[in-house]
């Protein structure tokens, strides 16, 4: 009589390494990974999106936090960039950068592979740069729960300074001196378009950027059908950069000639979400030759 051998037989099948023998069949527990990421770019205090993508040296992106609330909220970090205890890391691996597993600068895809459990509340904080020590504005999302599914997309609020104070009362505020590089410095204008840090940082606009700035983009006279004309007036179109979610008032003065103050022709004018260029008719009388117009930002 012949004996016979039994060959253990190992295959691949979805993911799963399985071992066959003799009919028997043992089975490793299936690896279930939760997927956080987003689809939004999350933007730094200049409106731009966070430096980092995926073929990029990873101490040079800006640093990626997933962590999670114990009592369903968000606590604002410290001054330093430490977190409240109320918001413990997701795990111990849940730090990483802007531009994990993506492509384009502010964008992220993290692997929580110790996936946690069902009804868990999680976010995501951005900082602006690489590391704790260096950053100076932070972003985070809104509290997002773990369900059966295998991904959650988060979606950034705005850039917050970590630091509000003012230390040297210049009224530039710390975290943008940090930014900036710049101390004690508040008329410095690091960009040389005319205008200074402090105002762009009022304005939200980007002080190392002679490009990005409060200004006209455009004066001309509107010579469509919709335009009002009349003997006694014409119509002119404005248009000028904006930043989303700032409020801004036109305000003209006439005639350039001797004393005369500015005059408001617009109510306040507010930025939507996305909107970059904000336009705006003026009607001025039909005789008016020179004219000078100004954008007066409204404080928040």
């Amino acid at each position: 009589m012949r004996s016979s051998m039994v060959i253990p037989r190992l295959w691949r099948a979805v993911g799963v390494w399985v071992l066959c023998m003799a009919g028997s069949l043992v089975s490793a527990d299936i690896v279930n990974p939760l997927y956080v990421g987003n689809i939004e770019p999350v933007l730094d205090q200049n409106g731009v999106p966070m430096a980092g993508t995926n073929d990029m040296d990873p101490t040079e992106r800006s640093r990626l936090e997933v962590r999670a609330t114990t009592t369903g909220g968000i606590y604002a970090p410290s001054t330093n960039g430490a977190a409240h205890p109320a918001n413990p890391l997701l795990t111990p691996y849940s730090v990483g950068g802007i531009g994990m597993n993506a492509s384009a600068p502010g964008l992220f895809a993290m692997t929580i592979t110790n996936r946690p459990a069902n009804d868990t509340k999680i976010f995501a904080r951005a900082f602006n740069a690489p590391t704790l020590e260096q950053a100076s504005f932070y972003a985070d999302t809104a509290v997002a729960t773990v369900e059966s599914g295998p991904s959650l997309l988060l979606t950034f609020g705005p850039a917050q300074p970590l630091d509000t104070g003012d230390d040297d009362m210049d009224g530039l505020i710390n975290s943008w001196e940090k930014a900036l590089g710049i101390y004690e410095k508040m008329m410095a204008d690091s960009d040389e378009d005319g205008q200074s840090d402090y105002n762009e940082m009022l304005a939200g606009t980007d002080p190392n950027d002679n490009l990005s700035l409060l200004a006209f983009s455009y004066i001309w006279p509107q010579m469509d059908a919709a335009a009002a004309v009349t003997a006694e007036t014409r119509m002119m179109r404005l248009g000028f950069q904006c930043v989303p979610g700032k409020t801004y008032r036109i305000e003209q003065v006439h005639n350039l000639v001797g004393e005369q103050s500015y005059m408001p022709v617009s109510g306040p004018l507010t930025a939507g979400e996305s909107q970059f260029l904000l336009e705006f008719p003026v009607e001025v009388p039909a005789e008016t030759i020179e004219a000078q117009f100004r954008i007066r930002l409204q404080a928040q």
